[in-house]
């Protein structure tokens, strides 16, 4: 009985897809498109209020963040890609 085994035809194949940690994963900000939001929030309950009295200046970002306008699937099939990646 041989100790090695001959390779998977999977392996052997030269037409077969290259593993996963070889295949590039586009980053979450190419994925995206503007104006798309992976949210959609009800109505606020809440009564409005100064945003100086919540939060001091000091503390805000002067511009927006810079997110990915992504979907929430989009998310979701990103991250989950990564994490097949690193298994």
């Amino acid at each position: 009985m041989s100790a090695t085994r001959p390779p998977s035809p999977a392996a052997a194949s030269p037409t077969s897809p290259p593993p996963l940690a070889k295949r590039p994963v586009p980053v979450i900000f190419e994925r995206g498109a503007p104006g798309r939001v992976g949210y959609s929030l009800p109505p606020s309950d809440v009564p409005d209020a100064p945003m100086d009295a919540i939060i001091p200046s000091r503390h805000r970002r002067a511009r927006p963040a810079a997110l990915p306008e992504v979907s929430e699937l989009d998310v979701v099939r990103h991250y989950t890609a990564l994490s097949h990646r690193n298994y």
